[in-house]
Formats: structure tokens, C-alpha cells, sequence
């Protein structure tokens, strides 16, 4: 019987040190099946093994899922590695021709060993004499002429003798040693002894030899002897395997099988000695916000137990279960690991671990609200996500926290009330630390829609129904709109359609009720049965302004149809207003043309308007929209073609109050055009006094888009409030403004083109009137619209061509209270618009005699067929000394500021003094100052706070008095002298007398002292004069010594 002996230990050995020459190759792979590759010392990586490939000294051979090897040595010793194996050549000593030593490391994995005869030695086991000795992280076999399998996983080696003998230790027990015999096999786990030796079966064998056999089969030797030999530590007690321990039968009497097992078989017989301890752990969740761990740990065998976490441990023995608790350190937040280590009896090992996190902090919650859908009724959905800074839960309340409920990151809240609401979140982590309720807090509001639909497909108009609901999110961009549209005929056959709707709302919030809406559709595409486009949608009421967007889609086969819904913006007003019409009650205007070439009335609005923030601070949005009606039964203008008068006042709809919501309020005028093309251009003036009492006029412009379809307007803009007084009073406004209404006649009116032609006013006998003035009482400036039309022949009447841009118009006035004059220079008469700029003075003696400068700005339309004009002027004027006071000129508190606001030249370019006599009246005219746009370009206007004279009787209307200058700074003209005409001479009773004049005539400024922003040139001027008188000569006054007179004068230059 052939004899094998095997040492198994559980620490590597160091290499022995030898005397004996080593060879430098010492085998060779001879057989390679699938991926196999070998490091060499000295080497950082591994190279692909290949055939008959020399292996020397401390070559590591690899073989990986899908490889096998076969290592022949130089003494004919075979070595057969199974796949997933790591096998290291550490030491081969030859002496001669025979070995006298041969070590390697077997780290994972299974091989086969045949180890070739003895030459002539009879080795003692564990002796040195022919080593052969192969280790594993657990055992060493050292075989000397023999066959057998050794293999290491999962901590266990295994040994199965084919032929031999087999003497192993675990070297932790070194003395217990235990002889395996051909046919048996042993198993060395943990601390344990090598187990008592048992048949090994043929199922074991089969396996062994199907993992280790190669594709080409290796020789292998009749003949055998093994050794094994292992160094440990520690006392050494001995223990053999009994006599008689026998070997199956190896006379042939049993069968070899001659099929292989699936691979993935296992014979418990191999396994059931050496399964390690099941160890089951019950701790705190994952992630705890507790910092006591408490820990129940359950083994399915008695155990000996040890735990480790850190620098902690504790062992427990012969022990089936243990309970007990760990204190992390408190508020500290970590990841803690607790280690178990299960030694059972036959010194099986198992290991796990247990991890946790302590978490103090609790989550940040986060509330998004997404949208706000409306339902039937008044409520709504309202949609709202939820998220945090780490991984959580979430509930929500409805009741300021008394009740909280459970919710996903998503929170669909059906039913929500109109009104204030507020939604509060919590989000909890997965230790459980909850956060602060983070609020979301809204004012939700629901309002209806109704009104006309027009469609127009492929040239055909057709008028339907519209109707809507919507649901507004105060001051946020998440409400929603629900829209259906539908009419009776849809003509197919193009691309592309037209659909526009509005109307009115219903609320029964008082401030939202009446509120205006209009939706244009644009990317409309018509794609034959069905439809589609983009909603844009635009609200108005007296306290919010609504803005929204959706997607379209309709079908049609010959009704219409299409129901969408869309994102909406809601910001309340800072203010709001009324759009009414003018003091001809009336607002919509055209010229009827020759031979009439009257300028009547079309029509009326009405409407309202707003802006989101306070108009008292600086320039700020505006937006209007109403509706209108054409009261005219045959109208003259073209279709759609007006002038647009409308006044404008503040209203607070909270307390029926004409102010705006902060107390302030203003008053004024729109003036504009509707184009034919369905535009809208306008200007606006208005008064204003604002909460703290500052006045002044708000002055801006506006464009917008009428819809004759709906008979509705829409209109956005801007103005600036332009500052001129302090100290007012606002509540009063509206009823305390002074208003001048008249109807102008045009006995002095002309205008032409800069190459000719004429320019000429409609009759206005219809109306009541077309001139209007805002004064706030007590206050000398003011705003100013005036309504003109008429014909135009350019270069005549028989033959018409299209005029050009530069054009002027003129009107003056003279009327018993005053003079009027108002010049407009031209810039635009083409495209159907025309424009122009504004500059006049006038004198008024109705109450406090006075003259002033105005200026303002043209807007209007002219039809080239008919050959007629129309426009509207609006602008405003300042009292002579104000104007002054503010260039400068007088007065401690200049506002050139609010000058260049207003557009008003004020920029000092010349001055001149003059006087005048007839004997019976003498005039003088001090400090006359002209003013231009800019320094040294010829003056626009002039004006002088200093007029005054003496008369000896009164004069009559018309007298005229020659001026002359008293200085060199202005030489009056030879040919067009200036002159002073007295048009009103009121003598009145004691000095309460008054008087109106006008001045005009020419001259050249010359500028003596060499100012560099004086203009040096001929001026002709115009303008008035306007005063107080001492009364009669002889009655109220004595003549020649006290019968004086003085006032302002202010006029235009050229």
C-alpha cells in the first residue's frame, strides 16, 4: 500500500533557506484550456500563459473562470490546476537530477498533484528528503510519490487521497495529527482539527478529477511517496488517524463512473462537517435618530460569539442568543458598524456585520406649488410638489396643523375654496427627524367668462359663443383657465384660420365683476377636420390684471369646436381707473369730407384701465380695455377709422371713490387714432395728485388693437408722472378740477405743406365742443386736448398726389376772455398717419388774468380718397411766471427737470427789452427772453413776467403800439416792426380792470456780450399779453399820474 503523509497549517511559511543550488527552470505548462496567465517576479502585471511556456522559481500561475493548466516539472511531477486557481512556484530545489525539495502556494482554488517516485529515498514524514509540499492560506501538503486533490475556499481546505497517504495538522493544534488513507478524505476549517478521516465518495472524486483534468491529459507516475511537512507555533501534541483505518478497495471491484455531475451539484457528504454558523441580527433601523443601539443577535448552533465595533468588543460563549444595547455618543451624527464573529464547536467561523447611522437633523421641506385648475362651481384642484434635502416622507395640513395627513412628493388638492388658503408640509427622513412646516399661502379666486367667438376660415366669418372659467392665483404665475369656443361654420380648404373672443366676466367679488377679456389665437394651423394653435389671453378688472397661455385643438366637419385650457398669471392692481367718454359724450370720432367736411361724431367707449404698481415714483405700465359702440348709422370715416377722445379718471371700486387704492387720484385725457389696419396709437395727459400731496401731470402714450367683431379694444403703455406742485389735497381731484370746454372757430386757422398745398378745418358746428382744459383748482398749469379735421389739396384740388412729411397747421383766436394760438409743426403725412409736435401761448382774463406757453403732440389719420385729415392734440400748459420760475429765470426753485419732461424749450438763447408810446398809451416789455431746444439753435418760444405801462385814457380794441428796443441785445425790424395790440381793455371798477394783447412782429438777436450759448439771428414773434388795469382815467384812477397797467406776456418764435 502506498503511503501518504500531509501537514495542514493556517499561516504561510517563510521559504527555507537552503545550502542546495537552485535551478532556474524548473518545469514548464504543458497543457492550457481557456484563460490562463502567469506574473513573474519583479513584474507588476500578468502575462498570457502560452504552451510549453518555462516556469522558474516564484512564478504565480493564474487560471481564471473558464481556465484550467498543467504544470510539468523537471523531476516529472504533474501539478493540474481547476479553473478560478492561484498557485505560486516558491521554491524547487534540485540536487542533481532529483529534487530535494519543492514548496508552492496554493491561495485559492483546486488542484491535482502527482507527484513522481522516490529515487532511491525513504523519507520519514514530515521529513526533508524529496519534499514536495504544497500550501494553502490553511494547510501545507507536503507528498513524496503519490496522488491526490487539495483545494481552499471559503476558508476551508480540503484533502482527497487517490493514491498514497496523507498526514495532516491544523498547525493551530499541531500536535493532533490525522493520516487520510488512499480513498478517504479530511477537511481543515478555522481553529478545529483536521476531521476524522471518511470515504471519500465517488461523486467527490468525480468532481476533483473533472476540475482539475485539462484537455490534453498529463503522464503520471506508477509510483509515488508524499511528504508533507508545516511550521507553526506553540506546543505540539500528536494525534494519528487509528490503525486500521483502511482505504476503499482498490482491487477493481468498484465501478468507475463514466458521467460527469452537472457542476453545480454538491455532495453533502463533503459539505456537512463544515458549515459555519448561521448568525441572525436584529438592530436599529438603518438610519435612527436614537443613540442607544439596541441589538438582538440569534446563532443556530451553540457559539462563541465575539462583537467588535471600533476599539469596543465584548465575546460571549456556548451561547444560542444575546440581546443587549450600544450608546453611540449623542448628537453625533456617523455611521456605526457592529462586527459579529461565530466560532462554533467544530471551529466553523462566520462573520457579518451591522451597520446604522445616527441622524439629529431634520430635513429642509421644500413646497412647490404647480398649478391651480379650476372646478364646476366655485372651487378648484390645486396641484403641489414636495421635496426636501434628503430622501423623505411627507404629510400635509389644511387646518394650520391641527390635522395632518400622508402624501407622496405630489399633492392633488381637489375641492380648495376660493379665497385665503394655506397649505403646510412636513417632510420626515428615514431616521424619523421631522421638519418645520414650511407654508404655502394663497389667495385663490374663481370668475367666469362669457361672450363672442369669431372664426375666420378661408375668408368666411363665422360668430359663435364663448365661455370660460378661470382660476387666479393672486400675484403668482401657476392659476389655470378653462376655455370653450364653438360656432356653427367652419370653411375648410385652407392652411391657416383666424379666431379672436371676448367679452365680460362674472364675479361675485364686487371689484372683479365687469371685468374685460380678450384671446387672440396665433399659430393657427387648419389641418383639415381639426385645428390648432397657441391661446393668449389677456384680463382687466378694477383689481387684477390676468395674463395667460395654452395649447389649442379643435375639430370641425361643418359646426366648430375646441375646449383647452391654459397657464395663468394673476397680479393684483396698485390702481386702477375708468375709461368714459368725452364732454360731447362721445368718444369716437371721423370727417366727413368734402362737400360737408364736417367733423362728426361715430361712436363711444367704454372701459378700464390699470397698472401693477404705483404710478407716482416713475415711469410705469399701463394697460386699458373696454368696449365700444358705433352710434352713427351711415359713419363717413373708412371702416374702422377714428379718432379716439376718451377722458380718464381714477376709481377705487372698494369704496366708490374716484382715487386709487393708496388715496391718490388723477384726471386727463387719451388722444388717438384707430387705424384702419386695426390699431391703435394714442397719447395721454393727465393731473394727478398722488397720496403725500405731490401734483403734477402724467404724461405717456399707448399702443394697442380694436376688434370691430367684438366691439372691444385693448391697449398697453406707459407714463411718467411729471412733478410741478406739493402740498395738495387728492381726495378732491375729480370733482374740484377746473374745466374749459369750448368749440373752437377756425376764422384763423391755415395750414399747407412744405411744397404747397393747403390744409384746411372741418365744421365742428355739430359738436358741443373739441377743445378742452384740466386745471387742478388754485393751481396755475394744466393739460389741453383739442379734435380737428377737415380737407387737404395737394398741389391742388383738381389734380392729387401724395403730400409730404413736413407739413404745419396753425390756429388763433381771439375770443372776449382770451387769446388762443396753436401751431403745430408737421413730421408725418404718409401711410395713412399723420403726426406732428405742438408749441402755443395763449391769455385768459375769465378770472385772474393770465398768458401761458403750451405745447403738445399731434396724432391723426387722412383718408387719400376722400382727400380728408383728422387728429387729436393733447399736451400741457404752464402759466408764464411758473414756466419761469421753473427755467430759472425767477424764483429760488428751478425744474429744468420736469421742462425737459414736458418737452417745453427752456434753454436761454436770447433777450431782449422794448418799449412804446402813442401818447395816450405807453408799453414796456422788460426782460423778454427767448428759448430754444438746445443752446444756440434759434428760439421756440419767449416769455417775460415783466409787462406794464401807463395810459391816459382807456384804450379801445385794436389800438397798436410800436416797440422799439432799449438795448442792443435785439434790433427790431424795419419792414415787420413789433408791436403791442390791445385786443380786451376791461377798465373795471377802482383796480380791478383787465387786459388781453398780442404781440408780433420781427427782429434780429444779436447777442453783444458774445454768450456762447446765445443765437445770433432773425426772430419773428408772436404771442399775448394778459393783466390787471387801475380802472377808468378820472374815475378810478388819475390820469397821467396812476393809471397803470401790468402783466405777463408769452408767445412763439421763429
Amino acid at each position: 500500500m502506498k503511503r501518504i503523509i500531509l501537514t495542514v497549517i493556517l499561516t504561510f511559511f517563510l521559504t527555507l533557506t537552503s545550502t542546495l543550488t537552485y535551478a532556474a527552470v524548473i518545469g514548464k505548462l504543458t497543457a492550457i484550456q481557456g484563460d490562463v496567465d502567469v506574473l513573474k517576479p519583479g513584474m507588476e502585471r500578468a502575462a498570457p500563459a502560452v504552451l510549453q511556456q518555462p516556469l522558474s522559481e516564484g512564478d504565480i500561475i493564474r487560471t481564471k473562470s473558464n481556465g484550467k493548466a498543467e504544470i510539468t516539472f523537471v523531476d516529472d511531477s504533474v501539478v493540474r490546476l481547476a479553473p478560478n486557481s492561484r498557485l505560486q512556484i516558491t521554491e524547487y530545489l534540485m540536487e542533481g537530477n532529483k529534487r530535494k525539495s519543492g514548496v508552492m502556494n496554493l491561495f485559492r482554488g483546486k488542484m491535482r498533484a502527482v507527484v513522481s517516485k522516490s529515487r532511491g529515498f525513504l523519507a520519514a514524514a514530515f521529513g526533508e528528503s524529496e519534499k514536495f509540499e504544497v500550501r494553502t492560506p490553511t494547510a501545507v501538503a507536503g507528498v513524496r510519490g503519490t496522488d491526490f486533490f487539495i483545494s481552499y475556499q471559503m476558508g476551508v481546505t480540503a484533502i482527497a487521497v487517490r493514491e498514497g497517504r496523507v498526514d495532516t495538522f491544523n498547525p493551530a493544534i499541531p500536535g493532533q495529527i490525522v493520516r487520510v488513507a488512499e480513498g478517504m478524505a479530511t477537511t481543515i476549517a478555522g481553529n478545529a482539527p483536521p476531521s476524522q478521516p471518511r470515504p471519500a465518495s465517488d461523486v467527490e472524486m468525480i468532481r476533483y478529477m473533472r476540475d482539475t483534468d485539462t484537455s490534453e491529459k498529463p503522464k503520471e507516475d506508477e509510483d509515488t511517496t508524499l511528504t508533507t511537512v508545516a511550521a507553526v507555533e506553540g506546543d505540539v501534541f500528536g494525534y494519528e488517524a487509528p490503525e486500521g483505518t483502511e482505504p476503499p478497495p482498490t482491487d477493481g471491484t468498484a465501478t468507475e463512473p463514466t458521467d460527469l455531475l452537472p457542476s453545480s451539484e454538491t455532495h453533502t457528504e463533503l459539505l456537512k462537517d463544515i458549515q459555519p454558523p448561521v448568525i441572525t441580527t436584529s438592530g436599529p433601523p438603518p438610519y435612527t435618530k436614537l443613540s442607544t443601539a439596541v441589538f438582538a443577535i440569534t446563532f443556530n448552533e451553540p457559539v462563541t460569539a465575539t462583537y467588535t465595533m471600533g476599539s469596543w468588543g465584548a465575546i460571549s460563549t456556548a451561547t444560542t442568543s444575546d440581546s443587549f444595547s450600544i450608546d453611540t455618543l449623542p448628537g453625533v451624527e456617523a455611521t456605526w458598524m457592529l462586527t459579529v464573529t461565530a466560532t462554533d464547536a467544530a471551529g466553523n467561523i462566520s462573520t457579518t456585520s451591522y451597520s446604522w447611522t445616527t441622524d439629529y437633523t431634520a430635513p429642509a421641506a421644500i413646497i412647490t406649488p404647480v398649478s391651480a385648475s379650476p372646478l364646476a362651481g366655485t372651487d378648484s384642484t390645486v396641484n403641489i410638489n414636495l421635496s426636501s434635502n434628503e430622501s423623505s416622507t411627507y404629510s400635509y395640513s389644511l387646518d394650520k396643523g391641527a390635522t395632518w395627513v400622508s402624501t407622496g412628493s405630489s399633492l392633488n388638492l381637489s375641492g380648495v375654496p376660493e379665497g385665503a388658503n394655506t397649505i403646510q408640509i412636513t417632510a420626515t427622513d428615514a431616521a424619523g427627524n421631522t421638519s418645520s412646516p414650511p407654508s404655502l399661502s394663497f389667495d385663490l379666486s374663481r370668475y367666469s367668462l362669457s361672450g363672442t367667438a369669431v372664426l375666420t376660415s378661408s375668408g368666411v366669418q363665422d360668430i359663435g359663443t364663448a365661455a370660460g372659467e378661470i382660476a387666479g392665483v393672486s400675484n403668482q404665475n401657476w392659476g389655470g383657465y378653462n376655455i370653450t369656443l364653438s360656432g356653427n361654420w367652419w370653411k375648410g380648404g385652407s392652411s391657416t384660420y383666424t379666431l379672436i373672443a371676448g367679452g365680460t366676466s362674472t364675479d361675485t367679488l364686487a371689484s372683479n365683476n365687469g371685468g374685460y377679456w380678450i384671446e387672440t389665437i396665433s399659430n393657427a394651423v387648419d389641418s383639415g377636420g381639426t385645428f390648432s394653435g397657441t391661446s393668449n389671453l389677456k384680463y382687466l378688472s378694477f383689481d387684477r390684471l390676468g395674463k395667460g397661455t395654452g395649447a389649442v385643438n379643435g375639430s370641425y366637419s361643418s359646426a366648430w369646436s375646441t375646449t383647452y385650457s391654459g397657464t395663468y398669471t394673476e397680479t393684483p392692481l396698485a390702481w386702477s381707473g375708468k375709461i368714459v367718454p368725452d364732454g360731447n359724450s362721445a368718444s369716437l370720432y371721423s370727417t366727413s369730407g368734402i362737400p360737408d367736411n364736417w367733423l362728426n361724431i361715430e361712436g363711444n367707449n367704454g372701459g378700464l384701465m390699470g397698472g401693477t404698481v404705483s404710478p407716482w415714483s416713475g415711469a410705469s405700465n399701463v394697460t386699458y380695455m373696454g368696449q365700444y359702440s358705433i352710434t352713427s348709422a351711415t359713419p363717413y370715416g373708412p371702416p374702422y377709422l377714428y379718432l379716439w377722445t376718451p377722458e380718464i379718471n381714477s376709481y377705487n371700486p372698494t369704496n366708490l371713490t374716484n382715487t386709487t387704492f393708496d388715496g391718490g387720484a388723477y384726471k386727463g385725457f387719451i388722444g388717438g387714432v384707430w387705424k384702419s389696419d386695426g390699431t391703435i396709437d394714442a397719447k395721454v395727459y393727465s393731473l394727478y395728485i398722488d397720496p403725500n400731496g405731490n401734483a403734477g401731470i402724467l404724461k405717456g402714450s399707448l399702443t394697442g388693437a380694436y376688434y370691430p367683431q367684438l366691439n372691444m379694444f385693448e391697449a398697453d403703455g406707459t407714463w411718467t408722472p411729471i412733478p410741478l406742485a406739493i402740498g395738495l389735497s387728492a381726495a378732491g381731484l375729480y370733482d374740484s378740477t377746473v374745466i374749459s370746454s369750448s368749440n373752437l372757430t377756425y376764422g384763423g386757422t391755415f395750414g399747407y405743406f412744405s411744397t404747397g398745398g393747403s390744409i384746411s378745418p372741418a365744421n365742428t358746428n355739430n359738436l358741443s365742443f373739441n377743445a378742452y382744459t384740466y386745471q387742478i383748482s388754485g393751481q396755475n398749469w394744466g393739460v389741453w386736448e383739442r379734435i380737428l379735421g377737415g380737407g387737404y389739396c395737394y398741389p391742388n384740388c383738381v389734380s392729387q398726389t401724395t403730400p409730404p412729411d413736413t407739413w404745419s397747421y396753425e390756429h388763433s383766436e381771439t375770443l372776449a376772455t382770451g387769446i388762443k394760438y396753436l401751431a403745430t409743426e408737421g413730421t408725418q403725412w404718409s401711410n395713412g398717419k399723420l403726426s406732428g409736435i405742438n408749441l402755443g401761448y395763449g391769455a385768459d382774463i375769465t378770472t385772474t388774468p393770465m398768458t401761458w406757453i403750451s405745447v403738445g403732440e399731434t396724432i391723426g389719420t387722412f383718408d387719400p380718397f376722400k382727400s380728408t385729415w383728422q387728429a387729436v392734440q393733447t399736451g400741457a400748459w404752464l402759466e408764464t411766471t411758473k414756466f419761469l420760475t421753473m427755467a430759472g429765470k425767477i424764483g429760488l426753485t428751478p425744474d429744468t427737470a420736469a421742462l425737459a419732461a414736458l418737452s417745453i424749450p427752456f434753454a436761454e438763447v436770447g433777450k431782449a427789452n422794448l418799449s412804446g408810446s402813442n401818447g395816450e398809451l405807453s408799453v414796456t416789455m422788460n426782460n423778454v427772453l427767448f428759448f430754444a431746444s438746445k443752446f444756440t439753435e434759434a428760439p421756440k418760444i419767449w416769455a417775460t413776467n415783466d409787462v406794464q405801462g401807463t395810459y391816459l385814457s382807456n384804450p379801445t380794441q385794436g389800438t397798436s403800439i410800436t416797440l422799439n428796443s432799449t438795448t442792443s441785445d435785439f434790433t427790431v425790424s424795419v419792414t415787420n416792426p413789433a408791436t403791442f395790440n390791445v385786443q380786451q381793455w376791461n377798465p373795471g371798477t377802482g383796480s380791478g380792470g383787465t387786459w388781453t394783447a398780442t404781440i408780433n412782429g420781427a427782429g434780429t438777436l444779436n447777442n453783444p456780450t458774445n454768450d456762447p450759448n446765445y443765437y445770433n439771428g432773425q426772430v419773428t414773434m408772436t404771442g399775448a399779453a394778459a393783466g390787471t388795469n387801475s380802472g377808468t382815467p378820472g374815475t378810478d384812477c388819475t390820469a397821467g399820474s396812476n393809471c397803470n397797467f401790468s402783466g405777463t406776456g408769452a408767445g412763439v418764435a421763429q
